[in-house]
């Protein structure tokens, strides 16, 4: 009798543990999407760091982007290679690099842009090691 009780025992608990990990799983992939298409990315994206909250930039679904730092535009033609191609590709997580030489803005050197979803971004400049800047949609 004992031994009745302590295995309904071990049951009853890898049953509960069985049905925790379940739910778990359950709304932990519903809580974040984990795929979306770089089109998502169109519109106005702007910093949310303190100080330089007058950063923002600007996807166009034809795939050009257009900057404003300090509330300065930067002039240049700046296209986001193969757009066309990847647009409409699930992806996890989409980056963007953008090379400024040749423009007013050269200093910053190679922009990345990493898109964690369609509504976060972070940015680094090659010219300026160590900083990032946060973006939101």
């Amino acid at each position: 009798m004992f031994r009745n009780k302590k295995i309904n025992k071990i049951l009853s608990l890898m049953s509960l543990f069985f049905l925790i990990s379940l739910i778990s799983i359950s709304c932990k992939s519903k809580q974040n999407p984990t795929s979306f298409k770089p089109a998502d990315l169109v519109g106005t994206w702007n910093c949310t760091d303190e100080g330089l909250t007058s950063d923002s930039f600007k996807i166009s679904s034809d795939g050009k982007m257009t900057l404003t730092v300090g509330g300065q535009s930067v002039p240049g033609n700046l296209t986001i290679q193969n757009w066309e191609a990847d647009k409409n590709k699930e992806v996890g997580s989409y980056s963007i690099k953008l090379d400024l030489s040749g423009t007013q803005a050269s200093h910053f050197g190679i922009l990345t842009f990493h898109f964690k979803n369609t509504s976060e971004c972070e940015l680094s400049a090659s010219g300026q090691p160590g900083r990032v800047q946060h973006f939101k949609k």
